[in-house]
């Protein structure tokens, strides 16, 4: 179990998150303990510095009593006891710290002690022994300076400093004045109480002898400077005391316990925050792997709804190559010759084997749904309906394009066989019709006799309807001939005028645009030409698309007609306001006989022959119609001719 815990994540981290922690307490304390010694040692130094000043200034103003006790010498021919006694009182009167004044001769003996009370034994004394005496002694007189002198046992084991001056007469040497001081208590007068509480302090003379020591022990670390007394140079040793150390270890002990809290309040909040996102791992691994069935689920369902389609659905990308095909799709490409399709390829290396409506690159990369049909070349009786719709990513960047297709060989066939009827009922009903209408033209002219109003109305409604019948029949006609491919066009070589075959178009439909009072905007480009066309039968186009957008527009509604010129193509956009189309309906919407039925709201109906007559002249004249359409928004067909 402990090997388990040891390898669990988990454990690791928090391990390392308390090795991290501790190393930055460790890091933090020794940069305290650095900071401490830095600042110790800088505010150590400075005081050290200043107590050496301290007792440099204050042995100076003594030296300079004893000067002018030598001056006193040299000055006058003879010093009677009494004269040295009254002017060494007033020399201790300002200056108390000499324990005596003193005048040695020429031979070395002391003459004269003040105040002679206490330093009776000094009175006769030679200086000559012991040698740490008479050595500072002679070399005062040797060099004629002053020197500097220490005993050791001085009174009862002090630590006694003997200023030595000596005093010349006329080049001679006539004596030596001697400052004698209890070295302890000038040390101790020269430093403040308040620096001897926060200091530890030593000075060594220069035989490297303790000559003063600071009360309490002294520690390792401390200053050192030298302090220049007289002639003799003295090492000063200087420290904080224990004290400052203490203030250091509070501080390391306030820094580790915070620490250790912090850091010990971090692993439990790190340790909780871990088992957490542990149940939530679990939690989001099961989401996950719910999310990944349902996604399968889908995926499947997706699927089985693709294989089972009757209508066939190809996916290509934004590079035309094929990445997705249904089982339907597939078997319509084989009937094509094509038995097996890999995704993957691009899609126009199997469209060989058809003829398509329409421009293959209009149907992949148009952004609108586009109704197209594909016709088998070695069978013009196999056709395929079809919608391409384009796919596009959340910020409307184009990824591909949809394709459904629907076999309408069979309905096609008895479109055929339909056509073949009514070509020849057509044909039937033709010469009938002729008679019927000369018939009542003759009647209506009073050529057989003079009608009266009631009469005249009735024939005039005959002939009109007459016309209406007659115009059907030759839609049927025209149809049939289409169909068999017989319908004939009389395309010269000659200049034809867009905007010409157009007026007159709106010219022939004039009644049908004011009897449901359509406004009709017009944006004709002048002077676009056609070098080559049949007029009758463009201007016969552009009446049957007129006509298919009064008849659905409302009341009193609106159609605009516009011309524009782009890409070597003279472009005819003819827009309504009305219902529009569903998207089902767009692929069949140029298909024979195929009427809008719920959306029609025309007082007569057409037989659904005019888009396909018009979608053909205009295949004829190397050209072709489009529709974009929005259910309830209205429709816009273009129509695109060669511009020569």
């Amino acid at each position: 179990m402990k090997k388990k815990s040891f390898d669990n994540p988990r454990f690791k981290m928090m391990a390392g998150v308390a090795i991290a922690g501790l190393v930055v307490l460790a890091l933090l304390d020794a940069a305290l303990v650095n900071r401490y010694q830095a600042q110790s040692a800088t505010g150590r130094d400075l005081a050290a510095q200043q107590f050496k000043q301290n007792i440099e200034d204050f042995f100076s103003v003594r030296f300079g009593a004893l000067l002018a006790l030598k001056s006193f010498y040299e000055s006058s021919e003879a010093i009677a006891t009494q004269e040295f006694q009254t002017f060494s009182s007033g020399i201790l009167k300002e200056i108390p710290d000499y324990r005596a004044l003193a005048f040695v001769d020429n031979n070395f003996f002391i003459r004269e002690v003040y105040p002679v009370r206490g330093n009776e034994a000094l009175l006769g004394l030679s200086l000559k022994e012991p040698p740490a005496v008479y050595e500072p002694f002679s070399r005062a007189i040797r060099e004629a300076r002053l020197t500097i002198s220490t005993a050791v046992n001085f009174r009862n084991g002090g630590i006694g400093l003997m200023v030595n001056l000596p005093v010349f007469r006329s080049g001679h040497l006539f004596g030596v004045v001697l400052g004698i001081f209890d070295f302890n208590s000038i040390v101790e007068k020269s430093v403040s109480q308040e620096s001897r509480n926060r200091y530890h302090f030593r000075l060594l003379d220069p035989q490297g002898r303790i000559i003063y020591v600071g009360p309490g022990s002294f520690p390792a670390s401390y200053s050192e400077t030298y302090v220049h007394i007289g002639d003799s140079q003295w090492k000063l040793l200087f420290t904080y005391k224990n004290s400052s150390i203490a203030g250091l270890r509070l501080a390391r002990q306030i820094l580790w316990l915070l620490g250790l809290t912090i850091l010990l309040s971090l692993v439990t909040f790190l340790t909780v925050l871990a088992r957490k996102n542990e149940i939530l791992e679990k939690v989001n691994g099961q989401l996950k792997l719910a999310n990944e069935k349902i996604r399968g689920f889908e995926a499947r369902k997706q699927e089985l709804i693709l294989e089972r389609m009757s209508d066939g659905v190809m996916v290509v990308d934004a590079d035309l190559h094929i990445t997705l095909i249904n089982p339907a799709a597939l078997r319509f490409m084989e009937k094509a010759g094509y038995p097996e399709v890999r995704v993957g390829e691009r899609i126009a290396s199997y469209m060989g084997a058809f003829d398509v409506s329409m421009p293959l690159e209009k149907i992949l990369y148009s952004r609108d749904a586009v109704g197209f049909e594909l016709s088998l070349k070695e069978a013009d009786s196999v056709v395929f309906s079809g919608i391409a719709t384009a796919l596009t990513d959340t910020e409307d960047n184009r990824q591909g394009t949809v394709l459904t297709l629907r076999n309408s060989s069979g309905r096609r066939r008895l479109e055929r066989l339909k056509t073949e009827f009514i070509g020849q009922i057509s044909h039937k009903l033709n010469t009938p019709l002729a008679v019927i209408q000369e018939s009542l033209m003759f009647l209506h002219d009073g050529l057989w006799g003079s009608l009266n109003e009631k009469q005249v109305s009735l024939t005039t409604r005959g002939i009109a309807k007459s016309k209406v019948l007659a115009g059907l029949i030759q839609r049927l006609l025209d149809f049939s001939d289409l169909e068999n491919r017989t319908l004939k066009m009389n395309l010269r070589k000659e200049t034809c005028y867009v905007e010409d075959f157009i007026r007159q178009a709106i010219e022939d439909i004039s009644d049908e645009i004011q009897d449901k009072k359509i406004s009709l905007e017009r944006a004709l480009m002048s002077g676009l030409t056609l070098h080559g066309g049949d007029k009758s039968r463009l201007k016969q186009m552009m009446v049957q698309v007129l006509e298919n957008a009064v008849r659905f527009s409302p009341v009193e509604g609106s159609v605009r007609i516009g011309t524009y010129l782009a890409n070597g193509q003279v472009l005819i956009e003819v827009s309504d306001a009305g219902s529009g189309l569903a998207l089902d309906d767009m692929p069949l919407i140029f298909d024979p006989f195929f009427q809008v039925d719920k959306h029609f709201s025309g007082n007569s109906r057409g037989a659904g022959l005019g888009l396909t007559i018009a979608r053909h002249i205009a295949k004829a004249h190397d050209g072709d119609i489009l529709v974009q359409s929005e259910e309830g928004k209205g429709s816009t067909f273009k129509i695109s001719l060669p511009y020569r």
